[in-house]
C-alpha cells in the first residue's frame, strides 16, 4: 500500500517504509546538508535540546516562524548548507522535525525526500511493500508543496506499476497531474513575505540531488545512488 498523510497530526494505516517531507524547508536542507559532505543530520524538536548539543559539535541549526532562532549557528535555508563537509548538523524546525520524531514511533525505516532528490527517492523505494508519504504541513494543517510532491512521487509510482494506492495517495496524484511545479501555498508566501524566494525557487529543482537521508538510530546519514 502507498499511503499518503497530509499534516504531522496525521496517523499512518500501514507499516512500512515512511518518507517525511517538508518541502519548505526542512527536508530539502537536510537533502543539501548531506548532499554537501555532512557526516549526519540529528533533528530534535525544541530548541533546548538543539543548544544542549552544542558543546559536542554540533552545528545547531533551524528556525521559528520562519525565522533563524537567536544564538544559533545557521537558520533553515538551504543555501547556508553548501560548507558542511564532515560537519555534524542538529536542526530543529517549525514542522518538519515534529514529523519526524512522531514517525519513529511508527517505522525503523526513515528517510526524507524533496524534488531536490525525487528520482532518487523513487529508485529506492519503488518496490518496497508499503511506503507512507507523510507531508509535515504548515502548523497541523495541509501544506500545498507538499502535496504536490506526494503526487509527484505517487505519480512515478504508479506509472512503473504501483496500483496500491490509498484514497489520499489518489488525491494527491490527482492534483499533481492537474498542477505544474509551481509553490503558490501560504508558506510559499510567508517565506516570500520574510525575504526567501530564492529558498522557495531553489527547493522546486527536481532531482538535482542524488542523496537519500535515511535514519539510523537517532540521525539521518546520506545513502547515495550511483
Amino acid at each position: 500500500m502507498i499511503e499518503t498523510l497530509f499534516s504531522y497530526r496525521d496517523v499512518p494505516t500501514v507499516s512500512g517504509t515512511i518518507l517525511v517531507v517538508d518541502i519548505l524547508r526542512a527536508s530539502s536542507v537536510i537533502v543539501t546538508a548531506l548532499q554537501h559532505g555532512a557526516c549526519f543530520v540529528k533533528t530534535v524538536r525544541t530548541i533546548k535540546e538543539a543548544k544542549n548539543l552544542k558543546k559536542e559539535g554540533y552545528i545547531i541549526c533551524g528556525e521559528r516562524n520562519t525565522k533563524k532562532i537567536k544564538g544559533f549557528d545557521k537558520g533553515n535555508s538551504p543555501f547556508e548548507f553548501f560548507d558542511v563537509e564532515n560537519k555534524k548538523i542538529v536542526i530543529t524546525t517549525s514542522n518538519g522535525t515534529k514529523t519526524v520524531e512522531k514517525a519513529r514511533k511508527y517505522s525503523s525505516k526513515i528517510l526524507v525526500g524533496a524534488f531536490l532528490n525525487l528520482d532518487s527517492i523513487f529508485d529506492y523505494i519503488k518496490d518496497d511493500e508499503n511506503i507512507v508519504i507523510w507531508c509535515a504541513g504548515n502548523n497541523g494543517e495541509i501544506s500545498y508543496e507538499d502535496t504536490l510532491f506526494a503526487g509527484a512521487l505517487v505519480k512515478k509510482l504508479y506509472e512503473y506499476g504501483r496500483k496500491d494506492l490509498s484514497d489520499s495517495s489518489l488525491v494527491s496524484m490527482d492534483f499533481w497531474s492537474g498542477s505544474r511545479l509551481d509553490f503558490k501555498g501560504k508558506h510559499a508566501e510567508k517565506l516570500i513575505q520574510a525575504g526567501f524566494e530564492k529558498d522557495v525557487e531553489f527547493c522546486k529543482q527536481n532531482s538535482i540531488y542524488n542523496v537519500i537521508p535515511r535514519m539510523v538510530q537517532e540521525a539521518f546519514y546520506g545513502v547515495k545512488l550511483c
